[in-house]
This record gives C-alpha cells, structure tokens and sequence, in this order.
C-alpha cells in the first residue's frame, strides 16, 4: 500500500516525480526546456560527428577537438533556442464567449420571445463556428435570422438581438 509520501507510478501521469528524502521533486529541466542528460547526449553526439569530420578531412586531432567542441556547443545551443521557441507556441484553444459581444451570427434553434425560455445561434468565434445558447430581450426570433450578441448571459449563454435593433455603444457610454 502506498504512502502518503510515495510517488505516483502510473505511466499515465504527465511527468514521472521521483521521491527524494520523502519530498517529490520534478525532474530538473533548463530554461532551454531540456534535461541536462539530454543536452550531454546531444553535445556529445556532435562532438563526435564534428571531430570525426576533422579527422577525416586530415587536420591535427587539436584542431579535431576543437572543431568537435564547438560543434556540439552550437548544436546544444540550436537546439535549446527551437525548444525554447516551440514551447512559445503552446496555445490553450478554449473558445471563451466573453469576447463574442457585437458578434454576428444566425438563429439555429427558435428563441422565445421576452427572455421566456433559449434557443440556440451559431456563431463564428476564435476561427470556430460553435452553437450557442441564446435568450433575446425582444420579439421571438426564428430560424435563420441573423443576430447579433448585446451580452453574455454566463459561460454557455448570450442575449442576442436583431441586427436591425443593435446599436453600438460609445466607448464613453459603455457599461
């Protein structure tokens, strides 16, 4: 049975965490987002492809260990750089209906007059079309009229009007 303290072994999590003097500690990463284990292989790695190259090409084996040594730096550093540079392009891809207010988009689902019940609009957002549920203030509005988003409602729902009634607010006059 496990201990509090015990380490989690399934292969399923994220990142292994090995237990050190009943502390979990992640694995050491560098800011160029790779182990210093992996970092030495790679260094060595082209250590040894730049100075077997030098030594192919006749040079003196100084000569060699240094060709190899920067070799395997510039790899090391390239490498780190990418890395670094692909972890910047992480993104969350949660769509957020915060930012769908002025919004246009078209009735999926009949909306009940007055706030009395929701439909559902489609609409494009973050470049995704979505279905959304949706309450109107006004009128009942029907199937493939175009919408437009006054407000979000909470996370799954907007109040929408027609196009023809939406009016954009100075920012001096915006709540």
């Amino acid at each position: 049975m496990p201990t509090p303290t015990s380490a989690p072994t399934s292969p399923t999590t994220p990142q292994r965490i090995r237990a050190t003097a009943g502390k979990a500690t992640a694995p050491t990463q560098t800011s160029a987002g790779f182990s210093p284990s992996r970092r030495s292989s790679s260094f060595l790695a082209f250590f040894g492809v730049g100075g077997l190259s030098a030594l192919e090409s006749k040079l003196h084996p100084a000569v060699a260990v240094f060709i190899g040594t920067a070799s395997g730096v510039v790899a090391v550093s390239l490498l780190g750089y990418v890395l670094r540079a692909l972890r910047k392009l992480n993104s969350d891809g949660t769509v957020r209906i915060s930012g769908s207010i002025g919004l246009e988009g078209t009735v999926y689902l009949r909306i009940p007059a007055e706030g009395n019940g929701s439909g559902k609009i489609t609409l494009s957002i973050q470049g995704r079309t979505i279905e959304v549920l949706a309450r109107t203030p006004g009128p009942e509005l029907r199937a493939g009229e175009r919408v437009v988003v006054s407000r979000v409602i909470d996370e799954q729902t907007v109040e929408v009007v027609t196009q023809q009634s939406w009016v954009v607010k100075p920012t001096a006059l915006a709540e």
